[in-house]
């Protein structure tokens, strides 16, 4: 029972540290998505932009220039994307690892649950028992002799 005890303290110290590293790497995801977002919504307006300007006659040295930004920005967000699909990867794996580990933790518990109650059982019959043994001794000090007379 008591390694059973152990176990189940080592699970729940095992599980508690899954569930860091899983918010951890949520937390990354967000903001890895925020990120991401910020950069795409940065290379919109760039783009808005710079259909606004060519429709005012924009030079085409700003045109290379406004180019080669968004160029710059799209690169970003494409390395944003890699790393937030990497992140998310490693999230779902870690989630998995919790799961895992939350099932057992419970079966460590379920196990102590049942050694528990079969305790309780020895415990309860053998308590039963010497009720019993105690019964039979003070029904016998009570009449010694009813045991060997015959009623006819």
């Amino acid at each position: 029972m008591k390694a059973l005890t152990t176990l189940i303290k080592l699970a729940e110290r095992r599980t508690d540290e899954a569930v860091s590293a899983w918010q951890r790497l949520h937390a990354q995801c967000e903001d890895a998505r925020h990120r991401l977002d910020l950069l795409q919504r940065h290379g919109e307006e760039y783009r808005d932009l710079m259909r606004a300007s060519l429709q005012r006659g924009m030079p085409a040295t700003s045109i290379a220039a406004c180019i080669g930004f968004i160029g710059q920005i799209e690169a970003v967000a494409s390395h944003q994307q890699s790393e937030l699909g990497q992140l998310e990867e490693a999230r779902a794996r870690q989630w998995q690892e919790l799961v895992k580990l939350r099932r057992e933790r419970r079966m460590f518990e379920i196990l102590s649950e049942r050694a528990a109650a079969k305790d309780a059982a020895i415990t309860v019959q053998r308590q039963r028992r010497e009720i019993d043994e105690a019964l039979l001794r003070a029904a016998q000090t009570a009449s010694p002799t009813s045991n060997t007379r015959k009623i006819w």
